[in-house]
Order: C-alpha cells, then sequence, then structure tokens
C-alpha cells in the first residue's frame, strides 16, 4: 500500500507540462525530459519521466502517431536538368622521360 502523502513525488505542474508534451507532440521520456531541461530549467531524469507516463496509462501511443525520425524517411531528388549531378574526376599525369 503506498502512503497518502510523499515528500518526494514530482510536483503537479512538472508531470502537467509532461502530459502536455506527451499529448500535443508525442514525445518520448527522453526527449520530455531534454525539453523540461532547455526550456523550463526542470532537471528530471527520462526514467522519472517514463514512470509518471506508465502511472498515468500514457506510456505506448499507437502507432499512428509514433515520432518518425528524418533519417528513415526517403527524400528523392529531381530536377528537369539531366545529368546535371554527373561528376567527373581527371586526374593529369606529366610525361617522365623515355615514356610516349
Amino acid at each position: 500500500m503506498s502512503p497518502l502523502n510523499s515528500p518526494r513525488t514530482t510536483r503537479g505542474d512538472i508531470v502537467a507540462k509532461i502530459i502536455y508534451l506527451r499529448e500535443t507532440y508525442h514525445f518520448g521520456p527522453w526527449k520530455i525530459q531534454a525539453y523540461l531541461k532547455r526550456y523550463h530549467d526542470i532537471a528530471i531524469a527520462s526514467s522519472s519521466v517514463f514512470r509518471i507516463l506508465k502511472r498515468l496509462k500514457m506510456n505506448r501511443l499507437p502507432n499512428n502517431q509514433g515520432y518518425k525520425r528524418d533519417k528513415w524517411i526517403i527524400r528523392h531528388y529531381e530536377n528537369p536538368n539531366p545529368g546535371h549531378r554527373i561528376q567527373i574526376d581527371v586526374k593529369f599525369l606529366e610525361r617522365t622521360d623515355g615514356s610516349r
């Protein structure tokens, strides 16, 4: 049985910010922790953020709401000028004595 009052519990305003960031931007625990440190100067461990999300049953996002990293998104490059991205390496050699 957990105590009714815990002196070390996370403050309600911090929990409200965590909930807001999770629902609005779909951030994960690490990104929420980094955001709070950078913009609100709140130092909280990402494991604590995860525990808060898990306690509120917000630890899993639906598959269609997950954060997609940029490096996995395929970007196609097209330009109407054909052959404009061809790279040719040229090497100039000087003649040595006795060669044709």
